[in-house]
């Protein structure tokens, strides 16, 4: 069974009915993490990377639901103080991708790469999104990791 829970950015998350995932706690953190993951430019959505020497801006269309797993916690980690561990992915219907330093123009519209992803973890009381402190994410650029980074997308700058 599932119910849905509305999103701000017009998403429906799709709960299983697993008791560990029917918290509000867990509900609003799946909800705060898309909309902190996604923005929303009209009707047109976005997430904009950053990666060591490759700039790009995603758009998505077809945001429809958002899936949710609770994942199993080891003895180790609830010993490290795990407390939730929750996969969330939404399976957009087709995407695209603007290369700033490459390309330049966005690429042809896609089905098959579009899936978006995050773990969410409940460790000590507060709440991480991809590892990083769940009130700090998306991080600050000056706040970004050597291997990815990924930046509010700004309306302004949106390639048309």
């Amino acid at each position: 069974m599932t119910a849905p829970l509305s999103l701000a950015v017009g998403l429906l998350v799709a709960m299983c009915s697993c008791t560990a995932l029917s918290t509000s706690d867990s509900a609003a953190q799946v909800k705060r993490y898309w909309d902190k993951r996604l923005t929303r430019c009209g009707g047109r959505y976005f997430t904009e990377e950053d990666h060591p020497g490759d700039h790009k801006i995603m758009e998505y269309k077809g945001l429809s639901s958002a899936t949710v797993e609770d994942l199993d916690l080891t003895d180790a980690d609830k010993l490290n103080g795990y407390e939730r561990r929750i996969l969330t992915s939404v399976d957009p219907t087709a995407c695209r991708v603007f290369y700033d330093g490459t390309v330049g123009s966005w690429s042809s519209w896609m089905d098959s790469v579009c899936r978006l992803k995050g773990t969410l973890e409940k460790r000590n009381g507060r709440w991480y999104y991809g590892g990083q402190d769940a009130n700090g994410y998306p991080p600050t650029p000056t706040g970004r990791n050597r291997y990815s980074h990924t930046l509010p997308a700004d309306c302004e700058r949106m390639p048309q």
